[in-house]
């Protein structure tokens, strides 16, 4: 299944993402060049999504490999399900394979996700999950719901959504107003420092 309703599960995700005990905000090495990355992913996860001055509810980080984009997914995770938020994690890959599966978007969302309650979706490099132009648009159209329905997303790629958008103009709409956060390249003291 791929709820996780307890911090203390350790429960798969989905087939290939596991919750991470050890990845939370605490452990997260964030050096200077991430301090106001991580400070404002901070915020943005304690309030379940409603940062002032922002569109609820969503938040993008990007950045290249390495950067610990995941561990900060994973982190926000944690912080969900600390306030009783289910937590729907996906690696973008498997969310195709999943929808592929499933035969349609009626289908995977029915089958895959929480209609009800405190619910957060958060998406592990979605620049893999919209390779498929048309599991991309129902993607799109499902995170959109997700965040008028109040819940946090979640969002991690190694592109911003500008470049994502040359692609899929409709990401751009959905992440106006969100937090879009950039995860900038380390200096070496701080990759040291892991």
């Amino acid at each position: 299944m791929n709820t996780i309703t307890r911090q203390s599960e350790f429960v798969a995700a989905s087939p290939s993402m596991t919750l991470n005990r050890g990845q939370t905000l605490e452990t997260f090495v964030k050096g200077e060049e991430h301090a106001s990355a991580y400070d404002s992913l901070r915020s943005f996860a304690e309030s379940r999504g409603t940062v002032s001055g922002l569109r609820p509810h969503l938040a993008f980080l990007h950045g290249g490999p390495g950067l610990g984009k995941t561990h900060l997914l994973q982190a926000m995770a944690h912080c969900y399900i600390k306030t009783g938020v289910a937590v729907r994690i996906w690696r973008g890959e498997e969310l195709v394979r999943a929808y592929v599966e499933s035969g349609s978007m009626e289908q995977f969302t029915t089958t895959h996700l929480p209609h009800s309650g405190k619910a957060a979706l958060l998406v592990d490099g979605l620049h893999h999950a919209v390779v498929v132009r048309e599991f991309a648009e129902g993607l799109f159209s499902l995170l959109g719901s997700f965040i008028r329905r109040q819940c946090p997303v979640v969002i991690t790629a190694r592109t911003s959504p500008s470049a994502l958008a040359k692609e899929h103009p409709e990401l751009l709409s959905l992440c106006k107003g969100g937090l879009v956060v950039e995860l900038p390249t380390l200096s070496f003291a701080t990759r040291l420092a892991f």
